[in-house]
């Protein structure tokens, strides 16, 4: 009997025990316990642990406690995906690695979460990071543009959106579809935000990234996709709920409000947001209430990674992106920035 589980302590990981899903940023690295292990009569020994596709996840274990039967594991992530990672048995002998590669499938399992690796980029760094975000509108030509470090979390985080979905549609678009972009960065979603989105105000101060703009327009540079505003409130963040548990990831902009993380003692360290974009990436869907977790990529510097369920009905307005045509997004003008 086995099963993994979040280290005792930890509480930046971004899990959702529900569904058993444990999500980590492309680059970066994820920390998850299995507990238990394999056993036969009076013996008993470790399973091994990996992931049933290569490419996407490197797994290390870091930490063995045997009088306790858990060993801990650090999961990189290395290419956007997701992928099941297994605790199978493979017998008392641990197996080389071409042996665990080549046999993985004929193996029993004794068990596995679901894995997602969803890019991470942030607005200050890349080559974007102090690239001027400026409007193409011949309106605001005198406007003295501030950089994507100081302004760019909306275009970042549509970056983070659609480098996501391509990437998957990309691998399964059939031969000669060119509507399907791939490996979208911060560069490209810029350069798109420029034209649509990027605003300034009568006194030619710029004034962030109109929502509304960014996401209604998505087909004049990506024609297979649309997005679906969900909006704001209860129901806003009801709908989105159910999209993150399904495996997508939506953005959103956080207009008045506070997003956490924990510092290396555990202690929460909290933001608060005049107005930025970020991107809704998972759910912790056992919790419940206010303070029921959603798991965030920040593309600022402060790099926060939880917003509560309370502070999204009150602060947020969600979008999503998808293929099909949909409803148009509702009206109705959302600026942010920075």
């Amino acid at each position: 009997m086995a099963n993994f589980q979040l280290i005792p302590g930890d509480k930046n990981e971004q899990f959702d025990a529900g569904v058993g899903r444990l999500l980590v940023p492309q680059g970066g690295v994820a920390k998850i316990q299995l507990w238990g292990g394999a056993t036969r009569g009076k013996d008993s020994w470790p399973l091994t642990v990996g992931p049933n596709a290569q490419g996407y996840v490197i797994v290390r274990l870091i930490k063995t406690n045997l009088a306790a039967w858990t060993f801990d594991y650090a999961i990189e992530g290395v290419n956007i995906g997701n992928v099941m990672l297994e605790a199978r048995d493979f017998g008392p002998n641990c197996p080389r690695e071409d042996l665990q590669i080549s046999q993985w499938f004929s193996k029993p399992v004794s068990a596995f979460i679901q894995m997602t690796v969803y890019p991470a980029y942030l607005q200050g760094q890349g080559p974007w990071g102090q690239a001027a975000y400026r409007s193409t509108n011949p309106m605001w030509r005198d406007v003295k543009w501030t950089n994507m470090a100081q302004a760019g979390c909306g275009p970042t985080s549509l970056a983070v959106i659609m480098d996501y979905i391509t990437a998957w549609d990309s691998r399964n678009k059939p031969p000669g579809n060119q509507c399907v972009a791939s490996k979208v960065t911060p560069v490209d979603t810029m350069k798109y935000a420029s034209q649509y989105g990027r605003v300034a105000d009568k006194n030619l101060e710029p004034q962030g990234t109109s929502g509304d703009t960014m996401m209604n327009n998505l087909d004049k540079v990506w024609p297979a996709y649309r997005s679906q505003k969900l909006g704001n409130g209860k129901g806003a963040v009801d709908q989105a709920e159910i999209y993150l548990k399904a495996g997508e990831i939506l953005i959103f902009l956080c207009q008045n409000g506070d997003t956490y993380k924990f510092d290396a003692k555990q202690k929460m360290v909290t933001q608060h947001w005049p107005g930025h974009y970020m991107v809704l990436v998972g759910v912790d869907s056992i919790g419940s209430g206010a303070k029921q977790a959603f798991f965030i990529e920040d593309p600022s510097g402060a790099k926060t990674r939880f917003i509560s369920r309370g502070m999204l009905e009150k602060c947020a307005t969600i979008w999503r992106v998808y293929k099909q045509p949909a409803a148009k997004a509702a009206s109705g003008l959302s600026l942010g920035g920075g």
